[in-house]
């Protein structure tokens, strides 16, 4: 186990990969719905 591992990182960095995720999702779904209305 690390010593610096504690449960609040660990679920900040998980809460910041859905961020990312999400972000990333939204830009793709942006991108099909601009080729779509073209």
């Amino acid at each position: 186990m690390d010593a610096n591992f504690s449960p609040e990182k660990s679920s900040l960095d998980a809460e910041q990969k859905v961020l990312v995720v999400e972000t990333a999702f939204r830009e793709r779904s942006k991108t099909n719905n601009e080729l779509i209305t073209d």
